[in-house]
């Protein structure tokens, strides 16, 4: 009897290491995309800046040469 007790928690202990584990793995899986949809929308982002940035600097360009 104690054999099969002793059994069964070996088979439980498993289990739980087994469960944790695999939730674990899940959570640095949704962990690692999450951070990448963040990088994505800075890189977006700093994109967006930049484009708008130097459509600024050409229409500073077109009105300093236009005023000579």
């Amino acid at each position: 009897m104690i054999g099969w007790l002793f059994l069964l928690l070996i088979y439980a202990r498993r289990k739980l290491r087994r469960h944790r584990a695999m939730s674990a793995y899940r959570h640095a899986n949704a962990r690692a995309f999450a951070l990448y949809s963040q990088h994505r929308a800075i890189g977006t982002e700093l994109l967006k800046a930049l484009q708008a940035e130097r459509a600024a600097g050409e229409r500073m360009e077109a009105v300093l040469s236009s005023e000579k």
